[in-house]
């Protein structure tokens, strides 16, 4: 039987690659999801060579249907269970 965190660690590597290829960056780049408005943390982010995982702003949230991110940051736990195999 496959450890279920295995599975999901496999999962985010993967998201995270695919994420990488479609954009040409780096296999080595970091990438981090910031759920509001947060900008000195994000600007910080970016000033340090990561890539953030952007969304559309209009309302459909991307990052919500993505396990492509290192780094994860909301003040609201509704938001946490928003992310598939992340709860």
């Amino acid at each position: 039987m496959i450890n279920p965190r295995y599975r999901c660690e496999e999962e985010v590597s993967k998201a995270i690659a695919t994420f990488l290829k479609e954009r040409s960056l780096p296999k080595d780049s970091k990438i981090f999801t910031i759920i509001g408005h947060y900008d000195d943390m994000r600007q910080e982010f970016l000033r340090r060579g990561w890539v953030e995982h952007e969304h559309d702003k209009n309302g459909v949230n991307d990052k919500f249907k993505s396990n492509a991110f290192h780094y994860l940051y909301t003040t609201k736990s509704k938001d946490i269970f928003r992310i598939p195999n992340l709860a």
